[in-house]
């Protein structure tokens, strides 16, 4: 290899150093776009993951949405499902990658929208929200630091 051919690698590998040397801001990464992209991928994989208990909502909201009331069993259902769903949701890649966004750019109240939205689209009657947003577990799931500060 000849020395000008060193010289330009030289300055290739230097400058391929450099760029990743750097870290971005917040400021930088931030953006509307950045934060919805990784929302969106969140609940795609909320959605794979809790499935069924999302079914169970769905049949709840519709009972509810036909003037009907939830029985004793139906309830049970539901309760159940809300277990299930936290349960799964706590030990999920996507809640981790969540409040890494939410503290990359400093927005506490991240998790907790994205949960509720999320909820909100699949179904689920405000009923069974106001419920969970009642439960201690649930809540100290939306506020919980990411892992990698525990």
């Amino acid at each position: 290899m000849g020395i000008g051919k060193m010289t330009v690698f030289g300055i290739v590998a230097l400058s391929m150093l450099a760029g990743c040397a750097t870290t971005p801001t917040p400021e930088e990464i931030c953006s509307t776009g950045w934060i919805s992209s990784r929302t969106d991928k969140a609940q795609a994989e909320f959605r794979r993951d809790v499935r069924p208990m999302l079914r169970t909502f769905r049949k709840a909201e519709s009972q509810l949405q036909n003037g009907n009331s939830l029985g004793f069993l139906q309830m049970a259902n539901v309760m159940r499902a809300v277990e299930k769903f936290i349960a799964r949701v706590e030990d999920s890649r996507a809640l981790e990658d969540l409040r890494l966004v939410g503290e990359t750019c400093n927005d506490p109240a991240l998790v907790n929208k994205v949960m509720t939205e999320f909820l909100q689209d699949e179904g689920a009657p405000q009923v069974v929200l106001d419920f969970m947003n009642n439960l201690d577990s649930y809540r100290n799931l939306l506020v919980a630091p990411p892992k990698s500060e525990l």
